[in-house]
């Protein structure tokens, strides 16, 4: 028992080393620039990845120190893979005769005569921290109604500086569903089905969703202090069924660094670390749309 302990011990001490511990059977695999500790049983991803580099995690700058800056083939590409994604989605207005009848009925949950469903806990709740007064008050709370989904029909967005609500309204029964929400970091609205994160901690995240607010493209980027410095990240998109072969290209297999802490649905990222210069170009495009969609939402401002 000593013995294997000890042993254990030692392990831990590698982080940089490839040694599998066969005999102890460990829960632990240690991988050549890996910056944590890989468990056995995301060894069958590690085994399917298209990278060279596995780790998890993006919270520790000191590491990323370490990684190297992608090739230009590799940022080329990156450029190509940015220039493809549609950031901006157009504002859906949907049918205009039904605003009337629907903003009557969003004025009632803001005021907090009925609930709305929230799908995820599966309770009937109101808006929790909210009321009328408070809402028409505080600047920062902003509330948008345009067709969020595509169905025809329009959607409520509740806004403010930490959470965000999409409520969608059902005649047939009268009641009203959480159709989407975040919290924490800053939030902008790209168009129907797009949005946009801010994290306190330099990072950006851009979704596109699918008619249940299900999540069916997800990209991130990034920028971290370190030592005096910034390490530039960007991540290709990873699909309902992962990162694409399409958008890798062979030197990319060594360039990119690939993410098991995984996202919001569950799949993992892949990152590559590129110079200032490269970084603001690679998202020439998404600042484009952002600047478009902060300007066309005004058009669509619910006063209560």
């Amino acid at each position: 028992m000593l013995k294997r302990m000890l042993i254990i011990a030692l392990c831990s001490l590698c982080i940089r080393c490839n040694y599998v511990n066969k005999q102890l059977d460990s829960e632990i695999v240690c991988r050549k620039n890996d910056f944590q500790y890989i468990t056995q049983k995301e060894k069958g991803e590690i085994s399917n990845s298209l990278f060279e580099n596995v780790y998890k995690g993006l919270e520790y700058p000191k590491s990323m120190q370490n990684m190297k800056f992608s090739s230009k083939n590799t940022v080329k590409k990156l450029k190509e893979i940015y220039n493809e994604i549609e950031f901006y989605g157009e504002f859906e207005e949907g049918d205009l005769s039904l605003y009337d009848v629907y903003a009557k009925q969003y004025l009632r949950l803001l005021k907090g005569e009925v609930k709305y469903y929230d799908p995820e806990y599966k309770v009937y709740t109101n808006i929790y921290g909210y009321d009328l007064e408070l809402i028409q008050q505080d600047k920062n709370i902003k509330i948008y109604m345009f067709d969020m989904d595509i169905d025809g029909k329009p959607e409520l967005c509740l806004s403010d500086v930490q959470n965000t609500y999409f409520f969608k309204y059902i005649p047939d029964s009268g009641q009203h569903l959480l159709w989407w929400r975040t919290s924490g970091g800053s939030f902008r609205i790209m168009g129907s089905r797009k949005v946009s994160q801010f994290s306190s901690k330099g990072k950006v995240y851009f979704t596109q969703l699918d008619k249940l607010g299900d999540e069916i493209c997800f990209v991130s980027w990034a920028y971290y202090l370190s030592g005096g410095s910034k390490i530039y990240l960007v991540s290709v998109p990873v699909y309902t069924n992962g990162i694409r072969e399409e958008d890798i290209i062979e030197e990319m297999k060594s360039d990119g660094y690939y993410d098991l802490r995984q996202n919001n649905e569950g799949r993992g990222e892949c990152f590559f670390r590129v110079t200032e210069s490269e970084y603001y170009e690679i998202l020439e495009p998404y600042e484009k749309a952002l600047d478009q969609a902060q300007k066309e939402k005004e058009n669509f401002i619910f006063e209560p």
